[in-house]
C-alpha cells in the first residue's frame, strides 16, 4: 500500500509494522504499551478536532531497562 491508495484501502490490510514491532519486542522480552489512536479497531470521530498534542501522541511506550521510551512505528522507509 503506499499514500495513493485511499484510507480505507490502507485500512483494510494488517498493520504490519506494528505486528513486527510488537513481535520483536515479545522475542526480546520488553514490555510495550499501545498508546494514541488506532484507526482500525477503535476509529475515533472528528479526528481532527483533537488537538494536534492528543492527535500525534506516539504509537507505544516501551519500558526497558528501568526507562520509558516512545515508539512512533512506520510502515514507510519514506520518513519525515
Amino acid at each position: 500500500m503506499t499514500s495513493e491508495h485511499s484510507f480505507q484501502e490502507r485500512n483494510s490490510v494488517p498493520d504490519i509494522a506494528a505486528e513486527l514491532f510488537e513481535s520483536y519486542c515479545d522475542s526480546k522480552g520488553y514490555k510495550y504499551y499501545k498508546l494514541g489512536f488506532d484507526a482500525k479497531k477503535n476509529p475515533v470521530e472528528k479526528f481532527w478536532l483533537y488537538p494536534a498534542s492528543i492527535r500525534h501522541l506516539p504509537d507505544y511506550s516501551l519500558d526497558k531497562d528501568g526507562k520509558v521510551r516512545f515508539i512512533q512505528v512506520k510502515g514507510t522507509s519514506k520518513l519525515k
